[in-house]
């Protein structure tokens, strides 16, 4: 079997032009006759960044370079028609084809974003199936969407599972952004989550939709809880991303750094009006 593809193989961006499948079929009879029975070749489906994307950031299966979408017709590789003439120009030399299929590598933007109930599920359980502690689902690839967010009070208590709680504190580090206008705040600067914040009765009021507040999981019992104030109806969008502090103690200022996405963060529950939206809404939504 030859590879019949290496990373970042030619393509002309500009033009959006592939030509990796017909260089393939130009290579049939020389590798015929060296006795060459099957070729693998990359997944042959659009990917994420169009005609730059070599085929593992998958955006739709279907798409074989024969739609115009993520700005090209054709992928990295070239056309449907390319790709069909090369599978015919192998088989007619005796050589199988075997595409690299990756069923789990599917990537977009949140122009695609959708509910995704099993998520949800899934983390609510906090990845624990069968009675056995499974990998979570990254914290930062979940959007938590609450529609139509009628006006009024909102507690959002987060809670964190599968964290270091043998390491320090800072190792269980996250961020919380939250968003209910299409408004981006004059200030980005992070703010902390004020402390006592351990939900029984004690909060951090959130300083404005497109803000984003910093917090920590003190124990396995610790819930942080956040109060958000709605003056119209929206829909109120939770991006929760896991983080950790690099102490300075390595030579290097201190920072606030992206941890491992297994580090679990999610809402636990998001009250209003007494009632929990976290069981009564989908709130889970992917792009």
């Amino acid at each position: 079997m030859m590879q019949g593809f290496y990373w970042d193989v030619p393509v002309d961006e500009v033009t959006k032009n592939g030509t990796w499948w017909d260089n393939l079929a130009s290579k049939a009879p020389g590798w015929a006759d060296a006795g060459i029975t099957a070729v693998w070749v990359p997944p042959p489906s659009k990917g994420h960044v169009g005609i730059k994307d070599m085929g593992y950031g998958i955006y739709d299966h279907y798409d074989l370079g024969n739609y115009d979408q993520k700005d090209t017709r054709e992928t990295r590789f070239g056309s449907r028609e390319e790709l069909e003439n090369m599978l015919l120009a192998m088989h007619n030399k005796g050589i199988a084809v075997y595409a690299d299929v990756v069923l789990n590598h599917i990537f977009t933007d949140g122009e695609d974003i959708e509910a995704n109930p099993a998520v949800k599920g899934y983390v609510f359980d906090e990845a624990i199936h069968d009675g056995r502690q499974r990998v979570p689902y990254p914290t930062n690839e979940i959007r938590w969407v609450i529609p139509d967010a009628q006006p009024g009070d909102y507690y959002v208590k987060i809670k964190g599972y599968h964290l270091p709680f043998s390491e320090p504190k800072g190792e269980r580090g996250y961020d919380i952004l939250v968003r209910w206008t299409g408004t981006v705040p004059n200030d980005p600067e992070l703010e902390r989550e004020f402390e006592p914040n351990n939900r029984e009765g004690q909060f951090t009021n959130f300083p404005g939709s497109g803000r984003t507040m910093r917090g920590h999981i003190e124990s396995p019992q610790d819930i942080d809880e956040y109060k958000i104030t709605l003056n119209a109806t929206h829909d109120i969008e939770i991006q929760l991303t896991a983080r950790r502090e690099n102490l300075g103690n390595t030579g290097r200022p201190w920072s606030w750094d992206h941890a491992s996405q297994t580090n679990g963060y999610y809402p636990v529950e998001i009250w209003h009006h007494g009632e929990n939206l976290a069981d009564t809404s989908n709130l889970s939504r992917q792009p």
